[in-house]
């Protein structure tokens, strides 16, 4: 028996990929990974669905839990205006 997580998003650790932020939560955004798989970035829940992105992978997904990421730059910022 062995305990591998399987890595459904076919990155490993600290590997870039582009992504758009598919909605805002709490603490962040979820952002939709140039695969379509989704994943967590935390601490930037400044930012507008629409945006891309380029992200580091921290964590990788266990197929229950989403990746987590590192938003390293903002390519294009989507701004609501009123």
């Amino acid at each position: 028996m062995s305990n591998f997580v399987t890595n459904s998003c076919n990155y490993e650790v600290n590997d870039g990929c582009y992504g758009y932020v598919v909605n805002r939560i709490k603490n962040g955004v979820i952002i939709e990974l140039d695969n379509g798989e989704l994943a967590v970035g935390w601490r930037f829940g400044n930012l507008f669905p629409g945006t891309k992105v380029l992200c580091n992978i921290i964590k990788l997904g266990d197929g229950i839990k989403k990746p987590v990421v590192n938003i390293e730059a903002v390519f294009e910022d989507r701004l609501y205006v009123a």
